[in-house]
């Protein structure tokens, strides 16, 4: 795993897959000159409403190049709209009765709206609910999905555009359309976005077609981990059976310095399906350490190869280490592992676990003990060790989760010990 590059902000392009969409209002002035965009209707508010204000700028011309007038009032929100929409936006705030005009100028050419302010006058929108999934106490990993969803209400019928703000810089990552009276609306982001991972919250602004702007909404997301990186730096592989393997494990935590979220990690070492070791690693940022994990190896009799794992929540290592038998018995006799595929789950659908049950035997003279591996295409897909008396047998249960084909395929599934291997074919249906 690679250390993340970060980007302190963003523009119009957006972040994780998610563009800046919506209403076109991009295009420029076809006279040459500024125009008024929005609705044309005299417009009446009620105390304390914003109102956004936008014109199209021509060709060529930066939309900063606008002078506004706007009648001493306050300014308001998304001011960083005009990097997103091409256009020259201002916002402004009534706060108190009466009639106010409002202007843009450029190049000899000035656009002008009248508002009226009056307890008659029409509401602003709001957000009725937002929401982040996964939920702020929940924790993630830096490449997992995140979905903001917004309801907005107006009561004039008259919804737009909803804006989506990433709560760090307070700039647009996102505009989608919404219209009536009531509409919802999903950010969907790929990965956990940067101001997520920063501990700062997604913030949702409803417009109105007549440019009635509602306040800002803010949902928190998720934790998010601070990712670490595995390396096996070494072992003392190859091991005589009974033996203890170990493994040294290189651990980095590579996320970003601004990062809030736990900075702690299980590492583990996985043999087969058993997790046979275990280390809590808290590391600060750039900060790396190693740890020795191991385990007491099966007393086989004959020389196995098997891969272990080293694992944590966002990284995993696979390596393949020798066991070889131990000869120290002075010559006891030992036994042979037989098997035998007893059922299988199948058929099963793309995408499902796939599971098979196996009898494993003691033949021959004495006990018998080694690696029972379910085998598919090649692949090591689950693994457990057995130890059967002499005579004697031992039922074993392996799955894996399949691939999620589109079409059906015919799977097969090999079992095998170090002595003997079983086979059988299954059907998995297409997702599609």
């Amino acid at each position: 795993m690679r250390r993340r590059a970060y980007l302190s902000c963003i523009g119009a392009a957006g972040v994780g897959g998610v563009g800046a969409v919506g209403p076109d209002r991009s295009e420029s002035a076809p006279s040459g000159s500024i125009e008024r965009l929005g609705s044309p209707d005299p417009l009446t508010v009620t105390p304390n409403s914003a109102v956004l204000f936008e014109v199209a700028v021509p060709d060529g011309v930066d939309p900063t190049a606008v002078d506004w007038d706007l009648d001493e009032l306050s300014g308001g929100p998304l001011l960083d709209l005009s990097f997103v929409t091409g256009t020259a936006v201002r916002s402004a705030r009534f706060e108190s009765r009466g009639t106010y005009t409002l202007r843009a100028s450029h190049d000899g050419t000035t656009v002008e709206w009248e508002v009226t302010v009056a307890d008659d006058g029409r509401d602003p929108p709001r957000i009725d609910t937002l929401s982040t999934t996964p939920c702020p106490d929940e924790t993630v990993g830096v490449s997992d999905s995140v979905a903001v969803v917004a309801d907005a209400i107006d009561d004039e019928a008259d919804l737009e555009r909803l804006v989506w703000v990433e709560g760090r810089n307070y700039t647009v990552v996102a505009i989608h359309e919404i219209e009536g009276g009531s509409d919802s609306s999903t950010l969907s982001l790929e990965e956990t976005p940067h101001w997520i991972e920063y501990g700062y919250p997604t913030v949702a602004y409803p417009v109105c077609a007549d440019g009635r702007l509602g306040a800002g909404a803010t949902s928190d997301g998720p934790a998010v981990r601070q990712p670490f990186a595995l390396d096996v730096v070494e072992t003392n592989a190859p091991v005589t059976a009974g033996d203890r393997f170990e493994a040294t494990v290189s651990v980095a935590n590579v996320g970003d310095m601004m990062m809030v979220g736990p900075n702690t990690q299980a590492v583990r070492l996985v043999v087969g399906d058993e997790v046979v070791d275990s280390r809590s690693v808290t590391l600060d940022w750039t900060e790396s350490t190693t740890i020795a994990l191991g385990y007491e190896t099966y007393p086989v009799e004959q020389d196995v190869t098997f891969p272990v794992r080293v694992e944590c929540s966002d990284d995993a290592v696979t390596r393949e280490i020798d066991v070889t038998a131990d000869d120290s018995s002075g010559g006891s006799e030992r036994g042979s592992l037989s098997v035998s595929i007893a059922g299988t789950n199948a058929p099963v659908t793309g995408g499902q676990w796939l599971s098979t049950t196996a009898t494993v035997s003691a033949t021959g003279s004495g006990s018998a003990s080694g690696p029972v591996e379910l085998v598919v295409g090649g692949e090591v897909v689950g693994s457990t060790a057995v130890d059967v008396p002499d005579g004697g047998r031992s039922t074993v249960t392996l799955g894996y989760s399949t691939y999620p084909v589109r079409q059906d395929v015919t799977v097969t599934l090999v079992v095998r010990t170090p002595d003997d291997s079983a086979s059988t074919s299954v059907r998995v249906y297409g997702t599609g």
